[in-house]
Parts: structure tokens; sequence; C-alpha cells
């Protein structure tokens, strides 16, 4: 009898310091989509560019220009994924408008918390042969899918050098031979041909040689690229000017909104032109949502929360005033906690053709969450046309990997523990084993000797 207490007893503090683990395995809990209220239009975003300051106003053709700004989030709500570009223009008007634009380059995103104040460094090296008096840096800012938030007042600086940066002029976008103004996004239809037109000069008293490169996105200038190739080089004498005519692909007619940019590369592969860029488009079934805004970036089971989405209107033939019908979409919205269960999903129609512009989701979670993810589409026919993901708090990821490290140490308690039960199992085993010598039982052991048993 001693036996078996005493081996259950160690069975049972063995179960015990094993419990603990079990508080961790938790599974996704599902939730029915609770109705959708309000929806009217407002901007995605509300975040203002101030306080931009560069080191210095003097600088030599190749040097870096260091910096920094501050982007203020103006709502109580967080903004997961705010983008900015830098933009190097000169020749400006009294108003502060530049008449020409040598660069545009784009930076990581940044998260910003409701009413945040966020002061960011920047390192920017123009492009070579961009140099003379009042040139001047303008800071953008804008969502991912390019919706733009806000600009910054010109800040001026002096570049010392031999001015030797291609010019471009008379950029033009050509479909089935009718003119296009670069960013005004013409329609493309099947057996169409779209090309991009630019007048290039050299400036300078040396014969320059450049690669165009070409790189192609969906709608926005942002990685992905859909395609990325160079063009054959193009020789400019002293002075010369040039008409230069690119084809652009068709992707196939497949619908959707292609934005590019053109890269003149010298023989030291260092930009030394302008930044071409160019729209356009292919009618379909296309909608994009813009942004993604929850009330709260953290909840507990049980709670009440918001999420709000914004998206674009359809896609409009500016030649025609043309569009197509998209019927009436559904959007979708699945939020996730850092162990990637689902804590709470909505679903609502949407009209297209409304003023309209994005709908507010609210919510009631059926699992805590140190940290939100979000997961976004719009389906049409069952077709997805439209997606959107992005974490909704900016220790996600801190979160997530928290948890993951908390799996790894409930994993090992698992495996120590039926480590420990299996000894326990085969060491009573071998206590108990015996055999017989002329009718007698002999134990293996001394068994009872040991428990003081006899």
């Amino acid at each position: 009898m001693r036996i078996i207490v005493k081996f259950f007893s160690v069975f049972t503090i063995s179960v015990t310091l094993l419990t603990p683990s079990l508080l961790f395995a938790q599974s996704p809990i599902s939730q029915t989509p609770i109705p959708l209220i309000g929806g009217s239009y407002a901007p995605p975003a509300q975040v203002d560019v101030v306080n931009v300051v560069l080191e210095k106003q003097q600088y030599n053709d190749g040097d870096t220009i260091r910096g920094s700004f501050a982007l203020r989030n103006e709502r109580a709500e967080s903004v997961p994924a705010i983008y900015y570009k830098i933009i190097l223009g000169g020749d400006f008007d009294a108003q502060g408008n530049a008449e020409t634009i040598y660069e545009v380059k784009t930076f990581t995103p940044y998260f910003l918390r409701p009413g945040e104040f966020k002061t960011i460094q920047f390192e920017y090296t123009p492009p070579i042969g961009v140099t003379g008096k009042h040139l001047g840096i303008i800071i953008n800012a804008f969502l991912e899918q390019g919706t733009p938030v806000s600009w910054s007042f010109p800040i001026f600086l002096n570049v010392a050098g031999d001015f030797s940066y291609i010019n471009a002029s008379d950029t033009k976008i050509v479909v089935n031979k009718k003119e296009f103004s670069t960013e005004e996004g013409p329609a493309l239809y099947k057996n169409q041909v779209v090309e991009y037109h630019v007048t290039l000069q050299n400036p300078s008293s040396k014969q320059i040689t450049i690669t165009p490169k070409i790189d192609i996105y969906k709608r926005v200038a942002l990685p992905p690229t859909l395609k990325s190739y160079n063009e054959k080089q193009i020789t400019l004498a002293p002075k010369e000017k040039k008409q230069i005519v690119f084809e652009l692909p068709d992707f196939d007619y497949k619908a959707g909104v292609y934005a590019g940019t053109i890269l003149l590369i010298n023989k030291e592969g260092k930009q030394q032109g302008p930044l071409l860029t160019f729209r356009y488009l292919v009618l379909g079934d296309t909608l994009t949502i813009e942004n993604v805004t929850p009330s709260h970036t953290s909840v507990t089971k049980g709670a009440s929360f918001s999420i709000r989405v914004d998206y674009s209107t359809p896609l409009i033939d500016f030649a025609t005033s043309q569009t197509v019908d998209l019927g009436t979409p559904i959007l979708e919205i699945q939020a996730y906690n850092e162990r990637d269960s689902l804590v709470a999903e909505g679903k609502s129609t949407i009209n297209p053709t409304k003023i309209e512009r994005n709908k507010i989701f609210q919510l009631k979670a059926s699992d805590d969450a140190k940290a939100l993810r979000i997961e976004a589409k719009i389906l049409k026919d069952d077709v997805i046309i439209a997606k959107y993901s992005t974490n909704l708090s900016s220790d996600y990821a801190i979160q997530k990997e928290r948890k993951d490290l908390s799996y790894q140490g409930t994993l090992r308690a698992w495996v120590y523990g039926v480590i420990v039960i299996l000894l326990l199992l085969a060491a009573t085993g071998l206590f108990l084993l015996k055999r017989k010598k002329g009718g007698t039982d002999i134990w293996i052991f001394p068994i009872k000797e040991y428990l003081y048993l006899q």
C-alpha cells in the first residue's frame, strides 16, 4: 500500500508542476460579426509635417544632406503606417512652389500613436550634377496606398559645383495616338499601346552616357515592383537635345493602376537626371483599401472597440468619364492577437458610387490581445479584388516574439514532464518485478527491506 501511495504522490506532484503550462494552450474563439454603424467621408489620417531642419545650408556636389523633421498625429487614433518622401526642387516662385523637381525619394514607414509627436532624423544625397543656389527640400507624408496627408514648406540650400544634370522636358503619355500628362492616368484598352515620351538635354560641355532603368509598381511607387528592366543606353553630346520614346508594358491588359519611375543612371551607377514618373490604368474590378484605423491597439476579452476602414473610388477613364460598375462589393475584416487567434471579425456591403469612403466596424473582443493585427479584403462575386494587412499595434512584433518564447518554454516543460513520468513508471516497474524459485517469491530488488515493509 505504501508503494502505491508513494508512487501516486510523486505522480501528483509532477502533474501539478506541469499544470501552469496548460494555461498557455489557447485556441481561437470564433465570433459572430457585429453589424456596422456609421460611415461617412473623412480624411484617412491627419498628420502634419513640422520642424524641418538641415544641419547647414551650404554643400558641395555629392555631399550628403543631414537633417530632421517631426510627424505630428492630430487625431486620437493611431496611424499604423505613415511614409514620407524627400522632394528636391528648384526654380521656386514667390509662393514657394517648385517649377523643377529633381528627385523624389521614398523612405520606410513609421507607426504613430494617438496624438504622438515623432522626430525623425534623415540622410539624403542629391543626384550628381544638381548644383546651384536656391534649391529646396520638401517633406511629403503619405499613406501606404499613396494618399498624401501633408507637405512641409521648402527648406532652401545651396550646392556648389558644375551643373551637369540632364534636363527632361515635354514629358507625356501617349495611348492610341492620344496625348496625356504623365500623372493623368489614361486608360489602356485591349490591343492598344502605351508609350512614354520625353526630351532629354545635356546641359554640360562633356558627353554623357546614361542607361534608363524602368520600374513599374501596383498603384503607387512602393515595393514590390511588378516589373523592372533597363532600356538601351543613350549618349548625349555636349548641349545635345534628343527626343526619346519608351514603350511601356500592357501586363496582358489585367485590370489595375500601374505607377512607374524612370531613373537615368550614368556610367558610375549614379542618378544623373530627374526621376521621371508616370501612371496609367486598365479598367476593371479595382478598388483599394487605403488605411485601417483602430480605436484601441490592445483589448481584453469582452471589451468593445472599433476599426475604421478607408477605401478608394472606382477607376475612371478621364478621357470618356466612364467607369466600371462594381455592383455591391463586400468588405470583410479580421482582427488577430499576438498568438494569431481571431479576436473579432466584421462584414458589410459597400457602395462605391456614393461619397462615403469608409466603414466603421463596432466589434467585441472574443479573446485578450496585448497587440493587434488586421486582415481586410474587398470581394466581388466571391473574388478578392483588394487586400490590406498591417499591424495595428506598434509593439506587435515584440508581443508576438514573447508569445513564441513562451510557447517554446511551455513545450520544453511538457517534454521534461513526460520524461519524469516515464522514469517514475520505469522505476516502479523495476521495483515490482519478481520471480519464483522453489515456490518462493524472490524480489529482484530487496523492496521490502528498502521500504521497511517487512
